[in-house]
């Protein structure tokens, strides 16, 4: 019996030095990734235009450390459709906070906190999703910001939809704050 519980007592020690060591050389490699990660900003823009199906710029991408949270900053950022001609969102500076945690379990980056700033969305540039297969484009962006992202703020945004009379409006929001 005594054997026993020095092999359960060693299995659980190994196992806990080997998340350690494993959380150490993760946090390390962050470390070292994050500040240098505007050398990888071709890769970055097309990693995200073949995701969201926009063709997505900006001009800098800056990782960093906030609060012992990895955070990235974007600048400049625009969205325009894939023939490129209609702009659908722009912003001055998005910063994002990276839940290390939820982005393990979900094997896809995941983000505690958005705040974006200067925004300009033009929700009646956004192309008709005819596919069935699919959610609808505006139920997947309610579902990314309303429900996915546990906290975020816009500030000074201008964001223009159809009214029920079909006409275009602005919305001028200068302060936006979001909890789930």
């Amino acid at each position: 019996m005594v054997s026993f519980a020095r092999r359960l007592a060693l299995i659980v020690t190994w196992i806990l030095i080997v998340l350690v060591v494993s959380a150490a050389v993760l946090t390390a490699s962050m470390r070292i990734v994050l500040p240098n990660l505007d050398t990888a900003k071709a890769p970055l823009q097309r990693w995200a235009t073949d995701a969201t199906g926009f063709n997505v710029d900006f001009s800098t991408v800056k990782g960093h450390w906030r609060y012992l949270i990895p955070s990235l900053s974007l600048h400049d950022l625009s969205l325009s459709t894939q023939d490129g001609d209609q702009s659908v969102l722009t912003a001055d500076s998005i910063e994002m906070q990276f839940d290390v945690v939820e982005s393990i379990k979900r094997r896809e980056p995941t983000f505690s906190h958005v705040s974006i700033d200067g925004l300009d969305l033009d929700v009646t540039q956004l192309p008709e999703d005819d596919s069935k297969e699919t959610k609808p484009l505006t139920e997947r962006l309610e579902n990314l910001f309303l429900v996915g992202l546990g906290h975020f703020s816009i500030q000074n945004a201008d964001i223009t939809v159809l009214s029920p009379s079909e006409q275009r409006k602005t919305i001028d929001v200068r302060s936006l704050l979001w909890e789930n």
